[in-house]
């Protein structure tokens, strides 16, 4: 299966304003434990200090169909 991150992201600017935005983690991913992790690490270590996870989810996209021999 195809697996992608998205998550609802919003940011707070000087001055108070914000916006919300929905973001999709560039990458794909096999299972979804993986893209899970991957959000984890999202939210934790690689957005900035102004930025927010407000709401996030794994899907699927699609499912790899194995050749059969």
């Amino acid at each position: 299966m195809i697996v992608k991150a998205m998550a609802l992201v919003c940011t707070v600017f000087v001055g108070g304003d914000s916006k919300c935005v929905t973001e999709f983690y560039p990458k794909t991913f096999e299972t979804m434990q993986e893209c899970n992790v991957q959000l984890f690490q999202w939210r934790m270590y690689e957005l900035p200090r102004n930025k927010k996870i407000v709401l996030d989810d794994c899907v699927i996209t699609s499912y790899k169909h194995e050749k059969r021999k």
